[in-house]
């Protein structure tokens, strides 16, 4: 009669390496192994994957009949199945979830590279303006200084030009007044000449008039 010496589920605790197995031996004989989910996938849905360690004493079934130790293979074996079912609901959940981190991966790298893009030219186009600013600026100071300096210059032979307007106005005040003095003095002689002539009629008429008497 067969009997089932021990059933272990060996876990892995490396599970992107090993699987667990499934060993099952009857009489001392390796009787078969079933891979079973990872050890990860198994305790997400909180199953127990440790397994099932039988003795002699618990591997015999009520009657001892190969039959009991071929239901628990079969057990087991469907509770593989439903393991690996979810296991690969799981993947692909996993796989979808790995696909949409990617994509926004993705997505931030291209965002980030066009947030340098923009900023290295906010920081060209800033720069460039800074400088056709101070050109600009620069140029307005020269523009004003040299204003500054035509105007001064224009003062000073504005007041060039009044000082000798004034000496011109000057001079020919003297000259007026001394014009207006000649004048004067002119009108004064023409003056005492017309008085000494007429003395001089009156004197030789009251002569004639003598004389005629």
């Amino acid at each position: 009669m067969a009997q089932l010496s021990r059933v272990l589920i060996y876990p892995s605790h490396n599970h992107y390496l090993h699987r667990p197995l499934l060993l099952i031996r009857i009489e001392g004989k390796l009787y078969g192994r079933i891979r079973i989910v990872e050890l990860y996938a198994a305790q997400e849905s909180n199953e127990d994957t440790t397994g099932d360690i039988l003795t002699e004493e618990e591997g015999d079934d009520s009657d001892g009949t190969p039959t009991a130790t071929e239901d628990r293979i079969k057990q087991l074996e469907s509770q593989t199945k439903a393991l690996e079912m979810e296991l690969s609901h799981r993947s692909e959940d996993n796989a979808n979830a790995l696909a949409e981190y990617n994509a926004i991966r993705k997505e931030l790298a291209d965002a980030t590279q066009k947030y340098e893009r923009e900023r290295k030219l906010y920081i060209d186009i800033a720069q460039s303006m800074t400088r056709q600013y101070k050109g600009m600026q620069d140029d307005l100071l020269n523009k004003i200084n040299e204003r500054e300096r035509i105007i001064e210059s224009l003062k000073d032979e504005l007041e060039t030009l009044k000082a000798m307007h004034r000496k011109e106005i000057a001079v020919k005040d003297d000259v007026i007044q001394q014009k207006d003095a000649d004048a004067a003095k002119k009108r004064e002689e023409v003056e005492d000449l017309c008085k000494h002539f007429a003395n001089l009629i009156g004197e030789a008429s009251l002569r004639i008039k003598g004389y005629k008497e």
